[in-house]
């Protein structure tokens, strides 16, 4: 090992034990959703692009999602990037009551086992199912072998492109765009789950976090995960 490699590890060691100061980022709740929904107006727009980012971003709040498990932010891998095979309807997409995400690899699965999520739907605006089945339905022609959300130019949907959009629908909406990034979708959806009294367990197993890793060994029926998306919608009813 180099004098410079030698060098950046330890650097990098220090940083760890020491701590980075990070800049904080505000949660995408269901006051941004409901932002974000009538900047884009998913329902009556012709724009596959506004469906797309819809589709992109219920999922990445319901998924509780880390932004690198469904953005493509490298040359498109099969092996690794989301894609359409990745997305599993039940009973079918026509009469999806809810779905399954096959999650490739990600940042806590370095020997790439993967995982399976399963996303159940609600009957408002706020559906993921909804937002997903739309969006597959109106792009048929995205092969399998293209990452799942790309823009109608056929460029993919990385991180930036996603925080970009991200953060100009939320200023025309009045908000100040700088205080969210694509992880506030994630953290947004902690902080749902814990304001709608979900168990710790469950937000664990959820969000696949490594902390109290013994929890994921519990099993979670899938009437369980189903009834997800209800419970959080449920406890935003009047808030929104």
């Amino acid at each position: 090992m180099g004098t410079m490699q030698l060098l950046e590890k330890c650097l990098k060691g220090l940083k760890c034990l020491k701590g980075e100061k990070t800049r904080d980022r505000r949660p995408i709740t269901f006051k941004e959703l409901a932002c974000l929904h009538r900047a884009l107006r998913p329902q009556f727009t012709d724009s596959i692009d506004n469906v797309m980012l819809w589709a992109a971003f219920t999922l990445a709040f319901f998924g509780f999602l880390r932004c690198s498990e469904f953005t493509c932010n490298s040359p498109f891998d099969p092996e690794y990037h989301l894609s359409r095979t990745g997305i599993i309807f039940y009973p079918n997409i026509l009469k999806a009551e809810h779905f399954d995400v096959i999650i490739k690899r990600s940042k806590t699965d370095p020997f790439r086992r993967g995982c399976r999520l399963t996303i159940g739907s609600s009957l408002n605006e706020f559906c993921p199912v909804r937002a997903m089945k739309n969006y597959l339905l109106q792009t048929p022609s995205i092969p399998e072998s293209r990452p799942l959300f790309q823009f109608e130019s056929g460029a993919p949907l990385t991180r930036a492109t996603l925080t970009s959009h991200l953060r100009s629908l939320l200023q025309q909406q009045g908000l100040d765009e700088t205080l969210y990034a694509s992880h506030s979708f994630r953290i947004g959806a902690a902080t749902a789950a814990g304001s709608a009294g979900l168990p710790t367990w469950l937000i664990k197993t959820l969000g696949r976090w490594s902390s109290d890793c013994y929890e994921r060994y519990i099993r979670t029926p899938r009437d369980v995960l189903v009834s997800v998306t209800s419970k959080l919608i449920a406890n935003t009813n009047q808030k929104v």
